[in-house]
């Protein structure tokens, strides 16, 4: 029965309002803008960026050759909430913002809460009610993502530009790296951390953008675009790579402490990515591949803890005793040490779900491509409570800072949600 939970047994220059730079930053109202010089001939990125994308549309063209244009079919009707709806709650909304892009992560610092668009502006919103307390241009449409605190804003470009900012957008540094990057930076205390799609990690000093180490992986050509986020736990690095392998790297140095695979690899193949970002689930850290298996390595030097056949498009999340995964069929499963299934939702199959997001007082939010947030039992897996947003899926998993949810959507509606 649906709705049933089971118990188990391109290159685009960066350029910000401002004083010009030989960076090529123009001034706010002026209407010349520099355009940077294309060498002759193929670059290598392009060649690389160009197999990937006859690899993607390969199937797309052979379900058009063969006449496959069958409806998706519809997604089950949502369980209806069994708590107190009550339990959550808008607490403001904004959409005076752009269309953002999967990946654009909200970033949380002290009462402001930072967002940016595809149209390059960065704004700062009071995590209070919502509204805007500064804002500032970055000439890009290909922005990869967004990190920020209370003394740096770092905004990465797909052409592989890093730029280090002020909260108010003044220019303090900018950085070309030799690849293209999809993925959001992070800031940690000592560096700013950069990952390219091939596989090179870079630290970069906070203060002026210069290189304090880099670390490569030995990553197969059709494996270069998957990126799947980093996560940082004290002085280590987590990184997730192509062919199902996890790798903690030393913050300090960038040295790699361990490498480990979680799952079997016959080749240099997408079917081996590591989706979404590893969890911690206690003192382990946990990753699962596409379609492959889900495991836990021990972060003290990578050896298995256990794993198991599971695959996943979406992601997971982790707690101390808990890990939370959404499967290759849009079922929700939880899982406990050991990899057995304490209970099932399948309530939600074919809706377009986000990774899970755990939130204190044993409560899971996840969101879909319909624009609603959903709010689960751990205990049981029950659907306590949901709201919508908008109509559009959420550019990235809800960020859950205290009791609040922090989302923002695709079509640009960034909104806090109270949790009770």
């Amino acid at each position: 029965m649906a709705g049933a939970r089971t118990p188990f047994r391109a290159a685009a220059r960066l350029t910000v309002s401002g004083a010009t730079t030989r960076a090529g930053f123009t001034a706010r109202g002026s209407s010349t803008a520099s355009h940077p010089v294309q060498p002759a001939g193929l670059s290598r990125r392009r060649l690389l960026g160009g197999l990937v994308l006859g690899a993607t549309l390969l199937p797309l063209s052979a379900c058009s050759l063969f006449g496959d244009d069958k409806a998706e079919p519809p997604p089950y009707p949502v369980p209806k909430p069994e708590g107190d709806a009550a339990r959550i709650r808008l607490r403001w909304k904004n959409t005076s913002g752009s269309e953002a892009k999967t990946g654009f992560q909200p970033v949380v610092s002290g009462d402001s809460l930072w967002v940016v668009d595809t149209k390059g502006t960065v704004r700062r919103l009071s995590r209070r009610d919502g509204r805007e307390a500064g804002s500032f241009r970055v000439r890009s449409e290909a922005i990869a993502g967004l990190a920020a605190d209370d003394e740096l804003v770092v905004l990465v470009n797909r052409d592989g530009t890093v730029l280090g900012l002020s909260p108010d957008g003044q220019e303090r540094w900018q950085v070309r790296l030799d690849s293209e990057v999809v993925t959001a930076p992070i800031l940690a205390d000592s560096a700013v951390l950069v990952r390219t799609i091939e596989g090179k990690v870079l630290a970069l000093e906070r203060g002026g953008g210069s290189q304090r180490w880099n670390w490569q992986a030995p990553t197969a050509l059709l494996n270069l675009w998957q990126s799947s986020p980093m996560v940082v736990d004290g002085d280590t690095v987590y990184v997730g790579l192509p062919n199902a392998r996890l790798v903690a790297l030393d913050l300090r140095f960038g040295v790699p402490r361990w490498d480990t695979a979680i799952a079997s690899s016959l080749g240099a193949t997408e079917l081996e990515r590591i989706v979404g970002a590893p969890v911690m689930m206690g003192s382990d850290l946990c990753a699962v591949a596409y379609q492959g298996r889900v495991a836990c390595v021990r972060t003290l030097d990578g050896e298995l803890s256990w794993s198991r056949a599971l695959s996943s498009a979406s992601g997971m999340a982790g707690d101390h005793e808990d890990l939370v995964i959404v499967d290759a069929g849009e079922v929700i499963q939880l899982l406990r040490p050991g990899g057995g299934t304490v209970w099932r939702q399948d309530g939600y199959v074919r809706r377009g779900l986000s990774a899970p997001v755990i939130a204190p007082n044993k409560r899971l939010l996840f969101g879909d491509r319909f624009g609603n947030l959903s709010v689960l039992s751990m205990d049981d897996g029950s659907t306590l409570a949901r709201i919508e947003i908008d109509d559009t899926a959420f550019a990235t998993p809800p960020l859950v800072v205290d009791d609040t949810a922090y989302v923002q959507t695709l079509d640009g509606t960034v909104a806090a949600v109270a949790l009770r």
